[in-house]
């Protein structure tokens, strides 16, 4: 266990490689009730969502998600989230662990339209339930077809329809790059909806998985952790995640600094790096051509189960390190490694 944002968390059960092996190859179930579940109700409700994000929410439907960055006026990323339309007068807004309460105040302070905000993130319990073996398992416990739910989708099932719970929720979305569910239902129930998916995947190989796999396996899937990959420092351009921001959907909190950035280019691009020899790039390393010239910083690194090397994510300047370049990161021990475009896995 480890503490982590007031929580005490699973780091691993029977170890993060194994545990990491067991998603990419069957399933794992995760308790992630450490993340924040802010509400959005009211007539105003989509106005405060679209003004806050980069993302346009105006194209969902009920029963639609979708994932946006929250960006200061600057254009820096506040959070990366995940907006749920329960209907038009109500959303769910999924915030990272470490930011609930200062996004929440943030919230307050940038709600022109008077939209109702809750913080439920107390009351709600999150599991998630990921591999290629999720939806066999989960169907093993609900009637509803949860493997022809689309991605970014999810079922809102009748009070008890679910495992007895009063209210719940059952998307896919994921931050492993394999097929996933998140099961959300009010904390009284979080235990015996994790022991009855555990039951229901006992001969499936299903193994409980801690917070070192989600981190391992959402870097293999490229995927950005916010603190490290992405702060308030750091742009969605340059984050290679410009496809989430709708310049054209209308005014949001950021356009006009994210509109300047578009138009100018990023000046460095968030990119992999692959290790050629044996070792691991870490957090806050310097990335240097053969003849020590900087050029970047690793934001993220660990050890890839799947390619059995190290890798990481880093910040490089534009136009010194393309894919396929051959660059050093600067550690005790200088580490060769080369460019590669993420994800360094894909399923």
């Amino acid at each position: 266990m480890t503490p982590f944002a007031g929580f005490s968390m699973p780091l691993r059960y029977r170890g993060i490689v194994q545990e990491h092996k067991a998603v990419r190859s069957t399933a794992g179930l995760f308790d992630v009730s450490h993340m924040g579940q802010i509400f959005v109700r009211g007539s105003k409700a989509l106005s405060f969502v679209q003004h806050i994000i980069t993302n346009d929410a105006g194209r969902l439907a009920d029963g639609q998600a979708l994932y946006t960055p929250i960006c200061t006026e600057e254009g820096g990323i506040l959070d990366d989230i995940l907006v749920y339309r329960l209907q038009s007068d109500a959303w769910l807004l999924v915030v990272n662990a470490a930011n609930t309460e200062s996004d929440f105040a943030w919230m307050q302070a940038h709600n022109p339209v008077r939209a109702e905000l809750y913080d439920t993130s107390d009351l709600i319990a999150l599991i998630a339930l990921q591999g290629p073996r999720s939806a066999q398992i989960l169907q093993r416990v609900t009637d509803l077809g949860v493997a022809d739910l689309a991605p970014f989708h999810f079922h809102r099932p009748p009070s008890g329809a679910f495992l007895g719970c009063s209210k719940a929720i059952l998307s896919k979305t994921g931050y492993t790059g394999e097929t996933g569910y998140e099961l959300f239902c009010e904390k009284d129930s979080a235990v015996r909806v994790w022991e009855a998916v555990m039951e229901a995947g006992s001969r499936l190989a299903l193994e409980p998985a801690g917070l070192g796999a989600r981190d391992t396996l959402r870097l293999e899937a490229g995927f950005c952790l916010h603190g490290q990959d992405i702060t308030r420092d750091t742009n969605p351009y340059e984050a290679r995640l410009g496809w989430t921001v709708k310049l054209a959907k209308g005014p949001f909190i950021g356009r006009d600094a994210l509109t300047k950035i578009q138009s100018q280019g990023a000046q460095r691009t968030l990119m992999g790096l692959r290790a050629l020899q044996r070792g691991i790039p870490r957090h806050g390393q310097a990335v240097q051509t053969p003849d020590g010239l900087q050029v970047g910083m690793v934001t993220s690194g660990g050890h890839s189960p799947a390619l059995g090397c190290g890798i990481a994510l880093a910040y490089l300047e534009r136009g010194k390190a393309g894919v396929g370049t051959e660059l050093v990161v600067a550690g005790r021990k200088a580490l060769p490694v080369r460019v590669v475009h993420p994800p360094f896995h894909k399923r």
